[in-house]
């Protein structure tokens, strides 16, 4: 076991990447943190991660508060960043609040690109601007390339956002001949010159689904009283009877079809505890 040098300086890595989609991320920072901690004489005693968080809202990230506040508690002296964009993608007004914060602090902030930034001087200040002002800039344009391209997919009528639940993706190659089904609960990444779209997941679902409504049209027509009912919940028991039912949350009322499917009755019990 190597033994530590006393001379070392106690710092904390801070890792943060902004999209779930940033799998290796996390690994690449705490490996360039780690290679500029044993050059610069540095001891990492512990690690801060934020992971699928933005840096423009810096109230919303919990290990980077946490930071914060060992910081003011005096518990290391240098915070080491991949790049000073890790830190904060904030205004730079908004990023100067906490700059001041970990200067009255005594912490240093060490980049592996510009290594520490140096607020005691005029040039280390307006260096420290220009790179905080830059990734601001390049925040804003991700966003607003995000939304165009967002905006162009709902013109095409593509799906936006993430998973869909109870609709699978059909996979299609570059002929558009269907490769492969993924469930809505897996994941695939499908190479860029392939195609998707979206099928309902089971066709027994939804059949299911079209005799719930079919029953509950028939329950309107035959109790004026749950003609408009604020919630609906429908359950089917998998029993040879395949009974049926139906609960309104306003009338606390149970609607259930008999086993011949000839009449509905009502009761003020679940036909599942009657």
């Amino acid at each position: 076991m190597a033994k530590r040098n006393s001379s070392e300086i106690p710092a904390v890595g801070y890792i943060r990447m902004s999209t779930g989609r940033q799998e290796n991320s996390p690994a690449r920072q705490r490996a360039e943190i780690e290679h500029l901690a044993e050059r610069e004489g540095y001891r990492v005693i512990k690690w801060y991660e934020d992971h699928g968080l933005t840096g423009t809202e810096s109230a919303n990230r919990p290990e980077f508060q946490r930071l914060l506040q060992d910081a003011e508690r005096g518990r290391f002296q240098a915070i080491l960043l991949h790049e000073q964009s890790r830190f904060s993608r904030e205004d730079i007004f908004d990023v100067m609040l906490h700059w001041r914060l970990l200067r009255s602090a005594g912490v240093d902030i060490v980049t592996c690109q510009r290594g520490r930034l140096r607020f005691d001087d005029l040039g280390g200040i307006i260096t420290a601007i220009i790179d905080q002002h830059g990734a601001r800039e390049e925040s804003m344009k991700l966003a607003q390339r995000v939304s165009s391209a967002q905006r162009l997919r709902a013109k095409q009528g593509k799906r936006i956002g993430g998973v869909v639940f109870a609709y699978d993706r059909e996979i299609c190659d570059e002929s558009g001949a269907v490769v492969r089904r993924v469930h809505f609960r897996d994941r695939f990444r499908k190479p860029q010159t392939w195609t998707s779209r979206m099928v309902p997941s089971s066709a027994r679902r939804s059949r299911r689904i079209g005799r719930c409504r079919r029953l509950r049209s028939r329950l309107r027509c035959r109790h004026p009283a749950a003609s408009r009912p604020s919630r609906w919940r429908a359950s089917f028991p998998m029993s040879p009877t395949k009974l049926c039912w139906l609960r309104s949350n306003r009338s606390k009322t149970y609607w259930a079809r008999s086993p011949d499917k000839r009449m509905l009755t009502t009761s003020s019990k679940s036909p599942a505890t009657a």
